[in-house]
């Protein structure tokens, strides 16, 4: 390690700054940086790095972003401050999905919602946030994706509706509850199954 990554471990943002007006460099070790920042969750460090050109939007070995673990971490205020320095929203990136699916927060969902995240949007496996709840049981969670316009009828790779996936994982509350949102009883799947 380098004398930044323990500045920006311990959040000394005047050693920081310093270190960069000597010329300490951020480009040839980002990576090693994001792990850094990840640790010393400081919104101010943060600042000074993308002023001197540091990529907030840039991945670890994982495929995973600041933004991934501040998800992760159910963390608003660093999920609001990471969306207002630059950090983006990709609805094609299904780590949000895999973050939101693992650490599900109603109020990190509606942030990211607000700033363009599509809530219907496929992981890799072409499932939804909504299908994956379903699968897990999760009532709540379930309702809260409806209501936040969750399409009660998208269908995932296999063509399943989460009506399907409901009567498939016999969970009769969520079954009462798709019914009652609008959920089509008599779309087919990729094997000829149907809700009724």
């Amino acid at each position: 390690k380098t004398m930044l990554h323990y500045a920006i471990e311990c959040g000394n943002e005047q050693i920081i700054e310093y270190l960069m007006n000597c010329g300490a460099k951020i480009s040839n070790i980002e990576k090693e940086i994001l792990e850094c920042l990840k640790r010393s969750h400081n919104l101010n460090v943060l600042k000074i790095l993308i002023a001197n050109n540091f990529d907030i939007n840039m991945e670890d070995q994982y495929g995973k972003t600041l933004l991934n673990y501040a998800i992760l971490d159910g963390d608003e205020a660093i999920i609001n401050d990471l969306i207002n320095c630059g950090a983006y929203i990709r609805n094609f990136d299904t780590e949000i999905i895999n973050s939101l699916k693992n650490c599900y927060n109603l109020s990190v969902l509606k942030i990211l919602t607000d700033n363009g995240f599509n809530i219907n949007m496929e992981d890799e496996y072409g499932k939804t946030l909504l299908i994956h709840a379903i699968q897990e049981d999760a009532f709540n969670i379930v309702k809260d994706l409806i209501e936040n316009g969750a399409d009660a009828n998208k269908e995932d790779r296999d063509g399943n509706t989460p009506l399907i996936a409901a009567i498939k994982n016999e969970n009769v509350e969520i079954v009462e509850y798709l019914l009652g949102h609008d959920a089509f009883k008599n779309v087919e799947n990729e094997y000829g199954d149907t809700p009724l």
